[in-house]
């Protein structure tokens, strides 16, 4: 099956101490209607510390947990006009509350 109507961003996350982590994020259709969407993020560039993250043996993964520990993670929900509001939403919760996320879409 092939991805449809498929977009990337380009996400910096910059924590307090001016070290940033760069994520990709590839958007795309989950149902011909368009009403739903999957998201999948792969963390390319790694400068915020992670320690103390990790994943337990006795259940799944949080998004933070796939994302700071594995580097990769994904997400799905209704489509909605605003994919960046969403992004952005999703990888602040994933890291400090005073880092600054920033949301480009790649051309």
């Amino acid at each position: 099956m092939s991805k449809k109507n498929q977009k990337a961003h380009l996400v910096k996350v910059t924590g307090a101490e001016g070290h940033s982590d760069v994520i990709v994020c590839i958007s795309y259709d989950l149902d011909d209607a368009g009403q739903f969407r999957g998201f999948e993020y792969f963390k390319l560039l790694t400068a915020i510390d992670s320690v103390g993250l990790s994943i337990p043996y006795n259940r799944q993964a949080t998004f933070k947990e796939e994302l700071r520990v594995l580097d990769k993670a994904a997400d799905a929900g209704k489509n909605t006009e605003d994919s960046e509001a969403r992004i952005k939403e999703k990888i602040s919760g994933a890291y400090d509350p005073s880092a600054t996320v920033t949301v480009n879409a790649i051309q």
